[in-house]
């Protein structure tokens, strides 16, 4: 895997802002314009979000970021009853596994030309992260972080260091 940590804080940090001045690109620099921003983010790491945003604003007077974020559940619910509408976000961050359940029925807007107007590019991040953001060959999401599915353990350290063979394997 490319990269280190600090990569993966860089671009995710690059993600929001790139993302974020996209958007306000749209209303001219005499116009302040409102981005509503949703994610599930619930604990440390939304407090982290929210000093990302604060940043942006402060160095962004003219965009104003109405953050929302609640537990996954209640923010795709809301993404979901509000589509369509005056009410619904202009930047979701969702999981890759969540991509293909939106963007199956229409409600995502591809982001190929967004990610290459940054230079945000696949060499950048593990192919897996990369390639979970497609969906029928479209791109609809730009990697902010990636987390691991499985947990890999040592059962023979484990026996080494005295815990039981049965617990070493199963748990």
């Amino acid at each position: 895997m490319k990269g280190t940590w600090k990569s993966t804080v860089r671009w995710s940090v690059l993600f929001v802002f790139a993302v974020l001045l996209c958007l306000a690109s749209v209303a001219s620099a005499a116009e302040p314009v409102t981005i509503r921003f949703w994610g599930g983010w619930t604990g440390p790491d939304k407090f982290g979000m929210e000093k990302i945003v604060n940043n942006f604003m402060a160095e962004t007077p003219d965009v104003k970021v109405e953050f929302f974020t609640a537990p996954w559940t209640e923010v795709f619910t809301k993404f979901s009853t509000t589509y369509g509408t005056n009410a619904a976000p202009d930047l979701l961050a969702m999981h890759v596994s969540d991509i293909s359940q939106f963007a199956s029925r229409d409600m995502l807007m591809e982001v190929e030309e967004i990610a290459k107007n940054n230079n945000i590019v696949k060499e950048d991040f593990p192919t897996n992260v990369w390639e979970g953001e497609f969906y029928g060959g479209k791109q609809y999401g730009i990697p902010l972080d990636y987390h691991p599915m499985a947990v890999y353990k040592n059962a023979d350290m484990y026996r080494m260091a005295g815990s039981s063979s049965r617990r070493a394997e199963h748990s």
